[in-house]
């Protein structure tokens, strides 16, 4: 698409970037090149999106045009024009514009946001830093933008810590400070990827009503084509480091170009799960219910408490997938922690007619292998410090008399091996890999590594919490045709945990939706989608359906 010279607000033009990599074979510093010929303009007004997978380039892309780097770690090469003037990637001119001229919403906000700080502090810091107010002028800025993005109770919130907001609050405080000081540009990195669907819709609408008071450019990042569709006016697709294939939005929606394009469009998870023969009950819940006291003064004493589950009641059926979708603060990953007693709860927990409510410690043990979990984060829930080998063995050895492992030390360390071997294949991942770090792998890789640390020790019912949410389509569909391959090789159980009604969808048979602590609605996942009776749920569906909803020009194409 030709743009005229005088509409351009941004043009990156063949950017190169490398990074300072340390080469463990050779011992030495290296640079390592990520991106290798990435274009765009972005015209002034205009939605640009970035899209592609995790690794393509997007971010590093789009904070070279601000030089977002550590001093000396990258090195960038290209050009870049900002309103028709040449900037330096290395010059001052290049940082400049932070904050000012261009502002950054990231990822994810808690990381972003100073837990120390107040949010008027870190509000009123943005603009006094570029502005020349007063601090009375600043804080009454500050609560003029927390209205404006929609924060309820502004007053109150501006006295709050980041760990005091839900999520979507701690984005809209993100989005707040990055328009403090009323940028041109707005670069917008994945800003509702671990968001609930009604908090997308919410996060998306306001993008687009606060772009078109401001007229500011927006440079939308994101892996979900079909999210970019609802927001974007052109698209560059990314792909490996480089810009393959730029057009509207119509246009390439319509009749994409590269076969990679055509695959992101596809990636996304559709269709229901396949049928399984309905098996005897495995898990029963009676009146559970968790609270949370809330303690105050100088005591400590209990003055409230926080329901997050209810009196739940609930039958589970096994070799079945258990979908359990609501927003944040519905009580999901509470529920599923309860069910594995890493938390307190009352009422009774009964599996393969086996009440767990009551036991103790060694008692519980060798449930501890029968019922596994999956966490949402694999990079925090693997450690750091051990091997892949190193994990897995560790829940083997653990269990090693109930899995049928040799008494013999060569033996052992032999059996060992070998179930390592096999659970990795399992997952789709090379045995040769076992002796390398976490922080080795890519994320998706990294959940499939979870997934067998979990899948080791030959349980039979697991508890998936949020395992897809911070990864890209393609790897949510990758992910989720493994655990059904897995599912109908095993007969296990799942309780599926998500806020991504296309992903639930596509892996569960019967869904439970959650609100406030209690299940407003439950019914196999066919019906439950195609005739929802909760209004909660049709809100649920209606959000789900504005951010992922597929175009009709892509159904007649593919």
């Amino acid at each position: 698409m030709t743009i005229n010279s005088k509409d351009t607000l941004l043009s990156l033009q063949h950017l190169q970037v490398a990074f300072n990599h340390f080469d463990q074979t050779k011992q030495s510093l290296e640079w390592k090149q990520v991106v290798h010929d990435v274009s765009f303009d972005i015209k002034k007004g205009e939605i640009l999106a970035l899209v592609g997978e995790s690794g393509s380039g997007k971010s590093v892309s789009a904070m070279s045009t601000l030089n977002l780097f550590s001093p000396g770690s990258a090195q960038l090469k290209g050009t870049l024009e900002w309103e028709g003037k040449k900037i330096e990637f290395d010059s001052l001119a290049c940082s400049a514009r932070r904050g000012s001229e261009v502002g950054v919403i990231f990822q994810e906000p808690m990381t972003s946001l100073n837990p120390l700080h107040r949010i008027e502090k870190q509000l009123n810091e943005i603009q006094l830093l570029h502005q020349s107010i007063s601090k009375a002028a600043a804080s009454k800025r500050s609560l003029e933008l927390l209205e404006w993005v929609g924060i309820p109770n502004p007053a109150q919130k501006l006295k709050a810590y980041p760990h005091e907001l839900s999520g979507g609050q701690r984005q809209r405080v993100m989005i707040a400070m990055a328009l403090a000081n009323n940028p041109k540009l707005l670069i917008a990195d994945e800003p509702t990827t671990a968001l609930d669907v009604t908090i997308q819709k919410m996060v998306v609408e306001l993008l687009l009503r606060l772009q078109k008071e401001t007229g500011m450019a927006i440079l939308f990042i994101s892996h979900d084509l079909n999210l970019v569709r609802k927001l974007a006016d052109r698209v560059v697709v990314m792909h490996h480091g480089k810009s393959i294939e730029t057009n509207t939005t119509e246009a390439l929606f319509a009749q994409p170009q590269q076969d990679y394009t055509k695959m992101l469009l596809n990636s996304a998870p559709s269709g229901y799960a396949p049928e399984v023969i309905p098996q005897p009950e495995i898990l029963r819940l009676e009146n559970l219910k968790v609270w949370f006291p809330i303690k105050a003064g100088l005591f400590q004493k209990t003055v409230d408490y926080v329901k997050a589950v209810k009196n739940m009641n609930l039958q589970i059926q096994k070799g079945m997938t258990y979908g359990i979708v609501g927003e944040s603060g519905s009580g999901k990953t509470t529920l599923g922690m309860a069910i594995l007693r890493l938390i307190e709860s009352e009422g009774g927990i009964i599996y393969d007619h086996q009440p767990l409510q009551d036991l103790d410690r060694k008692a519980l043990r060798p449930f501890r292998r029968r019922l596994q979990v999956v966490f949402q984060d694999p990079f925090s829930s693997l450690s750091p410090r051990m091997t892949i080998q190193e994990m897995l063995e560790e829940g083997l050895k653990l269990h090693g008399e109930s899995l049928g492992m040799p008494s013999g030390k060569n033996d052992q360390q032999a059996w060992l091996d070998r179930q390592v071997t096999e659970t990795l294949t399992q997952v789709e991942l090379d045995p040769d890999v076992r002796f390398r770090f976490p922080h080795e792998f890519s994320g998706g890789q990294r959940q499939r590594i979870a997934i067998a640390r979990a899948l080791a020790i030959k349980p039979e019912f697991i508890v998936l919490d949020e395992p897809t949410s911070a990864l890209d389509r393609t790897i949510q569909k990758q992910l989720i045709d493994l655990l059904v391959r897995l599912q109908q090789e095993t007969g296990m159980t799942y309780l599926f945990i998500s806020h991504d009604l296309a992903v639930v969808k596509a892996v569960s048979h019967n869904i439970l939706v959650m609100k406030d602590g209690e299940v407003v609605e439950q019914n196999d996942a066919r019906t439950l989608f195609e005739s929802p009776q909760h209004p909660y749920t049709q809100a649920l569906l209606e959000a789900a359906l504005f951010t992922h909803e597929e175009p009709a020009s892509n159904k007649a194409i593919f």
